[in-house]
């Protein structure tokens, strides 16, 4: 018999927001040189991104050692879908201005918000826009042992703890 699971997410929302993501630097020109797939004792680079208001600590393993890397400049390109509203947000904190693309309808000045992912058109309606910006990451290499546990296929846990700062 198979197991079968299912999950679900619950978000709250307070007057204090921020963001904090990372991924695997997969970018063909990038840390990890396109690869997403990784052999025991490889360095494998992160690319962390927290918005403005957002500090966090140097991210916790469950194996191996960390190296602090550079900050990253990262192209980004979101599609904005806006359904009777001119307000959205971006899939991550803008640290560049905006270049906006209207297919169809163009409901005007795209502005970003002080959280840097939140934006605004100047009016409502339905619309669909390709937004093009650059995001600042932070890079961290995660340096696996050669084996676990005496195993050599292994996972690495990665967590990163961040605050809210207050105003």
């Amino acid at each position: 018999m198979s197991q079968i699971t299912s999950s679900i997410t619950v978000q709250f929302d307070s007057s204090q927001q921020g963001f904090l993501s990372a991924e695997i630097d997969s970018r063909p020109d990038g840390l990890n040189r396109g690869r997403s797939q990784f052999k025991p004792g490889d360095v494998v680079w992160l690319l962390v991104y927290a918005s403005p208001m957002v500090t966090y600590g140097v991210p916790i393993l469950s194996e191996g050692s960390i190296l602090r890397g550079t900050d990253q400049i990262i192209p980004q390109s979101d599609i904005i879908n806006l359904q009777n509203t001119a307000e959205s947000k971006l899939s991550k904190p803008a640290s560049s201005a905006l270049i906006v693309q209207w297919y169809g309808n163009n409901l005007g000045a795209m502005t970003l918000g002080d959280d840097k992912m939140s934006i605004s058109t100047e009016r409502a309606g339905v619309a669909v826009a390709k937004v093009k910006y650059s995001a600042k990451a932070q890079s961290w290499g995660i340096q696996s042992p050669p084996s676990s546990g005496g195993e050599k296929n292994f996972s690495i846990g990665v967590l990163i703890i961040g605050n809210v700062k207050d105003d």
